[in-house]
């Protein structure tokens, strides 16, 4: 991710493409995501890990924490 994240979030989101439900994938993919500082992109990230994962904590209070961050 550090030497190219261009290239990293582009593997990542092929990942995600094939298979959507990926838990861990997801989570690291949003967390990264926010790390970074895009923060509507690990919004949206967030978002599909809750829906596939609906009771996914680590999830809703992301969601929450960066929705509390202006864009």
């Amino acid at each position: 991710w550090e030497r190219d994240p261009e290239a990293a979030k582009e593997w990542m989101q092929n990942c995600l493409t094939s298979d959507p439900a990926d838990l861990e994938l997801g989570r690291s993919f949003a967390r990264r995501l926010a790390q970074a500082g895009l923060r509507d992109d690990a919004l949206r990230e967030w978002n599909r890990v809750l829906y596939y994962h609906p009771g996914n904590r680590e999830a809703a209070s992301e969601i929450a924490r960066l929705r509390q961050i202006s864009p």
